[in-house]
């Protein structure tokens, strides 16, 4: 059954403010809304946020088309996250029921796990058409923080509630090839149920015509989080390596996290090269243009399985902007990419040395200059745009119902 009114739900358990619905959700729902689609976001917000009606305002300035409902709710403590979790499993629960209601054939796009686990008894009973949009490995990050006991009650019941939305979606999307075959494989979810599409960039704020050559001016660049699986230790390590390698060169750390276990890594002669900033998405294209590669590391602890389904957000974004990587083996399918594309170099730990990895690259970068910058751009624009992805989704939303 198809979607004859066009009428979305995209339910999201973070706030209008996250950075990965700001580059990644809204600029797909504002492509939607061009082609037809009723889009109406539903977001989970700080009580205590002063700014919540003018941020909401920005944003339907941005994003034409789609509508915003932001919903207060009360908020726990992170260590007594359980009553929160099925606080927003009921609550997403009661928004699919009454738009249901209303909409017979309601199109449900469920950004996370809980949104999906709150849809799963209206879509079974009541109809609906839902897609689960699964992106990372929530229980085993749950598991890792050491927020829920391993084989504990509540990861039995979230095991379980994750294979019952999995069953029960009438689709599922993947962020990588990788991330599909560990759905298909740990719970056998049919590989024609699935779909892989790629994050993307947003080509509103990635106005970007040709690369820029700006290799005469060495730069390190960091865009994301720094969060334990993220290596920051790592990124320190290669900071410090590469302002000891090119004596002019510069590094910068762009995070809306507190960076200091990277700082803890650059000796104080070389504190004046690294450069941090909180930026605002609006100018980190013009940050990213004028630097000369970037990187991605992982966690060497990590699970494998957990690195392996994932695709960076800034990578799409780094090559873009015309920059070559550096990225650890085995993240998703973007380390499989820079080998065959060229475009990078990949770190493997244990083998490879980062001070040897920084020279390669080093060498790279003054040898391909603007052609490899351009090159870069170009395999963005073949794998990560986001017109693609915007045809995938649709393509997704209209498939007949089972």
């Amino acid at each position: 059954m198809a979607n004859n009114n066009k009428v979305m739900l995209f339910l999201c358990d973070q706030s209008i403010v996250s950075p990965i619905l700001r580059s990644q959700g809204f600029p797909l729902l504002r492509e939607l809304a061009k082609r037809g689609w009723k889009c109406h976001v539903f977001s989970l917000e700080d009580r205590l946020n002063p700014n919540l009606q003018s941020q909401i305002r920005k944003l339907v300035h941005l994003y034409p088309g789609v509508e915003f409902h932001a919903f207060r709710l009360p908020r726990w403590p992170k260590w007594f996250g359980v009553p929160w979790n099925f606080q927003k499993i009921i609550f997403f629960h009661v928004i699919f029921y009454r738009w249901v209601q209303r909409f017979p054939n309601l199109l449900i796009h469920s950004r996370s796990y809980f949104p999906t686990f709150g849809c799963l008894l209206i879509r079974r009973f009541y109809g609906g058409k839902l897609i689960f949009d699964h992106r990372g490995l929530v229980i085993e990050e749950h598991l890792q923080e050491g927020l829920w006991a391993k084989s504990g009650l509540i990861e039995k019941l979230m095991r379980w509630l994750l294979k019952q939305a999995l069953l029960t979606a009438d689709h599922v999307v993947t962020v990588s090839n990788r991330a599909t075959k560990y759905l298909s494989i740990n719970y056998n979810v049919p590989l024609k149920k699935i779909t892989t599409i790629p994050n993307s960039f947003d080509p509103n704020r990635f106005l970007l015509d040709q690369a820029i050559d700006n290799n005469s001016n060495r730069t390190m660049v960091y865009l994301g989080g720094v969060k334990y699986w993220q290596n920051p230790i790592r990124i320190g390590e290669a900071s410090e390596f590469y302002l000891n390698l090119i004596p002019d060169s510069t590094v910068k750390i762009f995070s809306y996290e507190n960076p200091d276990t990277i700082l803890a890594q650059i000796t104080d002669k070389n504190r004046p090269r690294l450069i941090y900033d909180k930026l605002s998405p609006d100018v980190v294209p013009y940050h990213l243009s004028n630097a000369s590669f970037g990187v991605i590391f992982r966690d060497d602890d990590i699970e494998s399985y957990r690195s392996d389904i994932c695709s960076p957000i800034k990578f799409a974004e780094y090559l873009i902007c015309g920059l070559p990587v550096i990225v650890q083996d085995r993240i998703g399918d973007i380390s499989d990419l820079v080998e065959r594309e060229g475009i990078g170099q990949v770190f493997h730990p244990g083998i490879d040395s980062l001070e040897s990895l920084l020279i390669k690259m080093d060498k790279m970068i003054t040898k391909g200059g603007k052609n490899l910058r351009e090159k870069c751009q170009a395999t963005a624009r073949k794998y990560f745009a986001l017109q693609n992805a915007v045809d995938a989704y649709e393509a997704i939303y209209c498939l007949p119902m089972d």
